[in-house]
């Protein structure tokens, strides 16, 4: 599940948790959705676990904890560009 991706990345393992979210895609190919479908499910779950933590890194100005998840999310490919992505969830606290 993409939960237990989550927590691979959580401990570093980028490599566990790309691996969990290809099964994970794959899986709901199998069930009927589109590569594309699939892909947009995983990142809207991937975004409601990590646009929290990001916010609150930012919040308490810890640059460290904001590049090592733009580094994670990176490294999923299903975000076109992580940089403007994290702005804008950075844009939505700000109103």
């Amino acid at each position: 599940s993409v939960s237990d991706a989550n927590e691979a990345f959580k401990w570093g393992n980028t490599d566990k948790g790309n691996e969990i979210i290809d099964k994970v895609i794959a899986e709901k190919v199998d069930g009927g959705m589109t590569q594309k479908e699939a892909e947009a499910s995983v990142r809207s779950s991937l975004t409601s676990y990590w646009k929290e933590r990001y916010i609150e890194a930012y919040k308490r100005n810890d640059t460290d904890e904001m590049r090592k998840i733009r580094k994670i999310l990176a490294s999923t490919g299903l975000y076109d560009d992580v940089l403007e992505t994290c702005s804008d969830w950075i844009k939505s606290i700000k109103g």
